[in-house]
């Protein structure tokens, strides 16, 4: 395996947290805006689709409203979880259904005439169709036949027509109709009307200004007057994001600080375990070729690919969570408007040449590497990023429409661009310092140029230095004779050789002289 290409994808492994958890957030901001959008746009539909005056419309906008509003919810806690509004009016049927629940909606003009339409029963329906069609001097049905094409037991007739189901009520009618119900309990108690209390009870018990399926996913409270104000506004062709602020539907609303630190975390294990994938892959390559050559595994490198695996999944972890707040937090609003359409890739960028920075900067400033190597180290950091990034971009635009794809293809994208960024820069470093080794520059001294021959090569030559700083004076010996141990003298010609020296590469960011 290349230099170029481990130095490639340690890049990713170590990095990849950051883009990735930007890529998540982004897609999660992108996800509940979308939601909005289309709140907007249904309503826009429904009004504009039909000739019916504003003012009885406003069921139809809640509907909507409550549906959307849900979904939207259920976009912030990434819950499978949906609502929709069937477009039925039949008998009983459900305005909102939300998993295997079902909402009936009234928005009537006073609190007791839509907690008086809630709690309409079987009987007090067939009733009023009987009482309209004589008056129109038409026969209509009898009770059993009515009920038996509803398949109603008689026994259920004088329980409410949405036993079961969620009952909504606009949210400014919600306390008074509550207080209505009690009286209404309370008479129907003193006239020993038990069936009248019990199903009193189950209205009140069930009436409510929200959708919610009680798992933490619910819908906007939306008062009369704002559905009317966004029937008129969508009539007219100029329902607006202002006006869907003022009625409580507003992406920084929605998105409350809790929920940012809960996509942050999913973000920054999702960014973990990418990490921690790619930073064993040459670990697990090595271990494949250790079993095909030798037929076992040794337990070091075992060792070794957990070590590095979690680092790889820790730094993974903190760019992810990091990344994906800062974009929840920009693009739902808790930075301020300006910073709303900040790019999550450019954020994950600057997180990450964030840290790399700081990085290098306590090294350096605790003498583990020194003024050079932090100039190598940051010159590889910023163009692997500017590669993994392009890379990114370049490869997700592709699928913009499909956003599972996009991200997988962003990552792919990341991926590749950080190797070929590993490979261009070793090819651009090395053109660096081969002009530098033919120019003398040191750029401002991120290059120490070194004229000093090395000692091997003094030595060699059979030149001697005084170094006045390491002065050894020289100690007296007087001369001995041994007749037993004397040795004549041997004849040694004079050699002579040629050693050629050049300018070159001699450590990081230093060029000096070698053989």
């Amino acid at each position: 395996m290349s230099i170029a290409f481990e130095q490639g994808l340690k890049f990713v492994s170590d990095n990849m947290g950051a883009a990735l958890g930007g890529h998540i957030s982004q897609l999660w901001i992108d996800t509940i805006n979308s939601q909005i959008e289309s709140i907007s746009s249904d309503i826009m539909t429904k009004v504009q689709s039909t000739d019916l005056p504003a003012d009885k419309l406003q069921g139809f906008v809640a509907e909507i409203w409550h549906s959307g509003t849900f979904n939207a919810d259920s976009a912030v806690h990434n819950s499978a979880a949906t609502a929709k509004a069937p477009d039925v009016n039949t008998y009983a049927s459900a305005d909102v259904e939300f998993g295997r629940s079902r909402a009936s909606l009234k928005y009537y003009k006073d609190a007791k005439s839509s907690y008086a339409a809630q709690s309409e029963t079987p009987y007090e329906r067939y009733m009023h169709l009987k009482a309209k069609a004589e008056k129109a001097g038409k026969s209509y049905e009898s009770l059993e036949e009515f009920l038996g094409k509803r398949k109603i037991k008689k026994e259920d007739m004088h329980k409410s027509m949405y036993q079961g189901q969620a009952k909504l009520i606009p949210t400014n009618q919600l306390l008074d109709a509550q207080k209505l119900l009690d009286k209404k309990i309370a008479v129907a108690q003193a006239n020993g009307k038990l069936d009248q209390v019990a199903r009193y009870r189950e209205v009140q018990a069930t009436l409510t200004d929200i959708l919610s399926d009680k798992k933490g996913n619910k819908s906007i409270p939306l008062s009369r007057e704002d559905a009317q104000r966004l029937t008129r506004a969508a009539k007219e062709g100029n329902l607006d994001q202002e006006l869907l602020k003022e009625c409580g539907l507003d992406i920084n609303q929605l998105v409350t600080a809790k929920d940012i630190m809960s996509e942050a975390f999913t973000a920054g294990l999702s960014a973990a375990v990418i990490s921690f994938v790619i930073g064993i892959a040459p670990t697990i390559i090595d271990g494949i070729s250790m079993l095909v050559s030798e037929g076992e595994i040794d337990p070091k490198l075992f060792a070794e690919m957990g070590y590095k695996g979690l680092s790889s999944a820790a730094r993974g972890f903190i760019n992810g969570s990091i990344t994906a707040a800062l974009v929840a937090c920009c693009q739902s609003g808790k930075l301020g408007t300006t910073l709303m359409g900040a790019n999550a890739s450019m954020i994950s960028t600057a997180v990450v040449l964030m840290i790399g920075t700081l990085e290098s900067g306590i090294r350096l400033a605790t003498g583990r590497i020194n003024k050079a190597q932090m100039a190598e180290e940051m010159s590889r950091l910023y163009i692997t990023t500017a590669f993994s990034v392009g890379g990114g971009i370049a490869a997700s635009v592709w699928f913009v429409e499909i956003p599972p794809l996009a991200m997988a293809a962003y990552m792919l994208g990341s991926f590749i661009g950080g190797v070929i960024g590993g490979f261009a820069y070793n090819i651009g470093h090395s053109l660096f310092m081969s002009f530098c080794v033919d120019s003398g520059c040191t750029f401002f001294g991120l290059v120490d140029q070194n004229y000093e021959l090395p000692q091997e090569i003094l030595d060699e030559i059979g030149i001697d230095i005084f170094e006045y700083e390491k002065f050894d004076y020289e100690t007296f010996q007087y001369d001995s004779f041994q007749l037993d141990s004397f040795t004549p003298d041997a004849f040694e010609y004079d050699k002579f050789g040629i050693t050629i020296i050049r300018r070159g590469v001699i450590s990081i960011g230093k060029i000096g002289y070698q053989y």
